[in-house]
């Protein structure tokens, strides 16, 4: 993944050698969260381009991510069937949840922080209780 400077058309910075699968940004705009084909969550500061985390956790792809509403946590969603939700600061893995028959499409926080829904290839809506 590259990242160019929009005025001067010239590259700041890149990411990789790995293929991006999806991306979010946190709440206040403040961290760029990537998922990439081999399964890692990539966390940089979109202010100083600075490598904040990567975290393993998938066995695939990550398809999908998003941000709780403070931006505290991450949840992201794989085609290897799992959900993973993470600590943003440090990138820890916080819990695993299985349960899934199907890659997972999507994930979202609602919107005081506490639930997460997920949807899956195997037609079904999960709402998880976030960890403690």
């Amino acid at each position: 993944m590259r990242f160019w400077d929009m005025k001067t058309y010239s590259e700041l910075f890149h990411v990789g050698p790995f293929a991006v699968s999806s991306l979010a940004f946190s709440p206040d705009g403040s961290i760029l969260a990537i998922g990439s084909e081999n399964g890692t969550l990539t966390l940089l500061s979109t202010a100083t381009y600075q490598h904040l985390a990567t975290s393993d956790g998938h066995r695939g792809p990550v398809t999908s991510i998003a941000f709780s509403p403070d931006g505290s946590m991450i949840v992201t969603g794989g085609l290897d069937k799992t959900v993973h939700v993470w600590e943003t600061s440090a990138g820890d893995k916080l819990a695993t949840l299985e349960g899934h028959q199907g890659r997972v499409n999507a994930v979202v926080f609602n919107p005081d922080g506490t639930i997460i829904a997920t949807v899956s290839e195997d037609a079904t809506v999960r709402l998880w209780s976030v960890p403690e």
